[in-house]
């Protein structure tokens, strides 16, 4: 089991789609590939994905993280973006896949000072 992060665009009409619904609209793709992905133990298994902060309805994402665990080692990682590209809804596109080169609590609170000095013009 392998770690990976992928990171993807949310423009034009998806920009309006919610943060939880994109959580949905995520797993709803992983289903329609092959990709090897790594499911939760229990009662209710459910894959293993982690996103970044969530944005505000109508924000455009540039380039947003996910994370996400991968059964097989060998399944090239490429390919996971190709088939996550035919299968995902309008307005999202996968960009780049890679190994996590940082934690994500580290993303998670870079990104969020990034906003703030953004929002607050402190630049």
């Amino acid at each position: 089991m392998r770690s990976v992060r992928i990171w993807f665009n949310k423009k034009d009409t998806a920009k309006y789609i919610s943060h939880l619904d994109i959580t949905r609209c995520m797993t709803r793709a992983f289903r329609r590939t092959d990709i090897p992905l790594w499911y939760t133990e229990g009662f209710n298994p459910h894959p293993y994905l982690v996103f970044g902060l969530s944005l505000p309805l109508g924000v455009e994402a540039l380039r947003e993280p996910l994370d996400m665990r991968l059964n097989d080692d060998n399944y090239p990682m490429q390919r996971v973006v190709e088939q996550l590209n035919s299968v995902m809804v309008p307005g999202i596109e996968f960009l780049e896949i890679a190994e996590p080169v940082f934690k994500t609590q580290e993303i998670f609170r870079l990104n969020a000072h990034l906003r703030f000095i953004l929002n607050h013009k402190l630049f």
